[in-house]
């Protein structure tokens, strides 16, 4: 995985638990990790993960670089700082209802304005945000997925490998042709 210079995950919910969810589905080098990403799902969404067999231990990722943030502004922040810095995100994963402050569309709006660059990944826990909807307010874009809580471990990693992957892949091009 060395094409893989840029691992940074931004990952935006106003839940801890998912916070630490996100984290073992990215640790997972364990049984006892997967018992707890187990245990925070269950806790969260009252229900066991479908892929819960402890023996089926996910595929070796590289090692990510998490950040997180619990608001959309702090999210914004962020993203602001990562490339003032020049050590941009190369995905986010976003959470849509966030109170008390602006929800994930908007912070993602906003986000985009500051890189547009960036992957996104909607996680939203209810049925009213379909990708319809998403595209009418974000526009359609190859940049977003959509993706429903509770979410299976496999599921992220092979979401987050494929559009970091994409990120890297796509970065040389945009340098080249001056898209920033």
């Amino acid at each position: 995985m060395e094409q893989l210079k840029n691992k940074r995950i931004l990952i935006v919910d106003d839940t801890e638990d998912i916070h630490e969810a996100f984290k073992c589905a990215f640790e997972i080098k364990s049984k006892v990790t997967n018992e707890k990403y187990n245990k925070i799902i269950s806790n969260l969404f009252g229900r066991q993960p479908e892929n819960s067999a402890i023996d089926d231990l996910p595929m070796q990722l590289p090692e990510f670089d998490l950040d997180s943030a619990f608001q959309g502004e702090e999210a914004i922040e962020k993203v602001k700082k990562s490339v003032e810095e020049d050590r941009p995100y190369a995905l986010v994963f976003m959470d849509v209802r966030m109170p008390p402050g602006i929800d994930g569309i908007e912070t993602l709006k906003r986000v985009w304005e500051i890189d547009k660059n960036i992957e996104a990944i909607i996680c939203t826990a209810y049925s009213d945000y379909n990708l319809t909807n998403l595209s009418k307010k974000l526009g359609y874009t190859h940049q977003l997925l959509l993706i429903k809580k509770p979410f299976e471990v496999e599921e992220i990693q092979q979401i987050a490998l494929a559009q970091v992957m994409k990120w890297n892949w796509k970065m040389p091009y945009c340098k080249k042709n001056n898209y920033k």
